[in-house]
């Protein structure tokens, strides 16, 4: 942990592939997974860490889902409920689900597990916007951080967030 995180604070200059390599990753976003692992790895052990890390991924993506459409879906009755738990089984059992963990890489894992938490932390924020959502949407959002190790998916992000914004305002000008 000490190396990881001796790196995760200096991750502009990645001594460590050539000399003054600056790193095209960030590095840095691997602290929070790091330290996460670190406490993980006093429960479980550190052999099993990385499996139960991956493991709770694939939990959590699907019950992320489940939330994220009873929010949605909250004044539609019995659809609320079966089609809460339809959604949570889809996003677990689709082909992209099996893309993701046939080998599995940290930040895909975590883009995986933790989407649906973002975004039903910025949607619960959007729609009560009170002192406690908003420390639930900056902490799930300092967590999924993870993402930010590959660019790309972090963009993605982006891009989906401003999506939500963007729809927030329209609904909003249309009450």
């Amino acid at each position: 942990f000490g190396i990881n995180l001796r790196r995760a604070l200096t991750s502009v200059w990645v001594g460590n592939q050539g000399v003054g390599h600056i790193g095209g990753h960030g590095y840095s976003t691997i602290l929070i997974q790091g330290m996460i692992e670190c406490v993980m790895s006093l429960v479980v052990g550190v052999a099993q860490t990385r499996g139960v890390f991956i493991f709770s991924m694939l939990w959590l993506g699907p019950i992320g889902i489940y939330f994220l459409w009873k929010m949605w879906f909250k004044n539609t009755g019995k659809f609320s409920s079966w089609g809460a738990m339809l959604s949570g089984l889809f996003y677990l059992l689709n082909l992209g689900t099996v893309q993701v963990f046939f080998a599995p890489l940290e930040a895909f894992v975590v883009f995986y597990g933790l989407l649906p938490w973002a975004i039903l932390s910025i949607v619960y924020y959007l729609s009560l916007p009170s002192r406690r959502s908003l420390i639930g949407l900056l902490v799930a959002q300092i967590i999924f951080s993870m993402i930010g190790f590959i660019p790309p998916q972090f963009i993605a992000y982006g891009m989906m967030v401003l999506a939500l914004k963007i729809g927030y305002v329209i609904e909003r000008r249309n009450d």
